[in-house]
């Protein structure tokens, strides 16, 4: 076959593929050809940009920033936002769009677990009020000391759980208890059993990611973390911390003392649960990457500016 009688056949067959909405088996039949021969002329004709391609994203501006983030990580949906200059409104439209991913998956006798921090509280502000019925959520780790708190932040749980008219099921016990025997101990009594139990029973884990790297990152945390064992994460590459577990920039969860004293969540019940991960705002780059270059995040909404610097420090 001559070349141009080729490119003529890769035009018909393009044409009759394409403009005329004919199946690859009837165009088989119509130019006595395979239907595996036809198929390798409809790549050809793509190829020699025979035929070219153009997705119309309408008005969702950030949809191929989404695919070319889900392209290149394990990740099955990604949601993106817009970035402000002021974070608190970036972290506004984050919890928005979370509580809008929230309402999707909702069910009857759905068990959510929840994580707490400014972007989980913006998502229970803006969860909608729901007729599921028999909804659980359930607190993923132990209280912080209120003056730890300032922006109320600890109480995510109790506000989602009034939004959607569900049961709240608290961890009320501390975050962090180094004593291996006082641990197992608190682990072991009924409320706090309970409330271990039904983590184990979450159908979704609603969590933010928190970096490490500026004063304000680990200052809701000082009460638990002193100086020594904020020397050991960053010894450890620490970059980030998920569910109150630190993890390095690999986003593998570090090997210290301080991720075995958590009571709440363990480790590999967050990588056995599907999730969704909510992380806008400023200097989370770092963090998010690492849970991406780790794999197994089914749901992250982030803001435009966070993906356009993920996708820049991969290039």
């Amino acid at each position: 076959m001559s070349k141009n009688d080729e490119q003529q056949l890769l035009i018909d067959v393009a044409e009759m593929y394409y403009l005329e909405d004919k199946t690859q088996s009837e165009i088989a039949r119509s130019l006595y050809l395979s239907r595996p021969k036809v198929s390798r002329l409809l790549k050809k004709a793509r190829e020699r940009k025979i035929v070219e391609i153009i997705i119309h994203y309408g008005d969702d501006p950030y949809q191929q920033l989404s695919r070319r983030l889900r392209q290149a990580f394990r990740v099955d949906k990604v949601v993106i936002t817009k970035s402000y200059d002021d974070e608190e409104k970036t972290i506004r439209d984050c919890g928005r769009a979370a509580a809008g991913e929230l309402a999707k998956i909702l069910k009857d006798d759905m068990v959510l677990g929840i994580s707490w921090g400014r972007n989980i509280k913006a998502m229970a502000k803006y969860t909608p009020k729901s007729n599921h019925r028999d909804i659980k959520v359930v607190e993923l780790f132990g209280d912080i000391q209120s003056g730890s708190d300032p922006e109320n932040v600890r109480h995510a749980g109790l506000l989602l759980a009034q939004n959607l008219g569900a049961e709240l099921y608290g961890l009320h016990c501390p975050l962090y208890i180094n004593d291996p025997k006082a641990r197992e101990a608190v682990k072991n009594t009924p409320i706090v059993r309970n409330t271990l139990n039904m983590i184990q029973n979450c159908d979704v884990i609603i969590s933010g990611i928190g970096h490490i790297g500026n004063a304000t990152s680990l200052a809701i945390w000082d009460n638990y973390i002193d100086s020594d064992i904020q020397s050991q994460i960053i010894k450890a590459n620490g970059v980030g911390f998920l569910c109150a577990h630190f993890f390095d920039q690999n986003g593998e969860f570090l090997d210290l003392p301080i991720n075995r004293e958590v009571i709440g969540v363990d480790i590999e019940t967050m990588k056995a649960k599907q999730n969704i991960l909510v992380a806008g705002g400023r200097y989370k780059t770092r963090a998010i990457l690492a849970l991406l270059q780790a794999g197994g995040i089914n749901t992250l909404i982030t803001d435009e500016e966070n993906v356009k610097e993920i996708l820049a420090a991969i290039q």
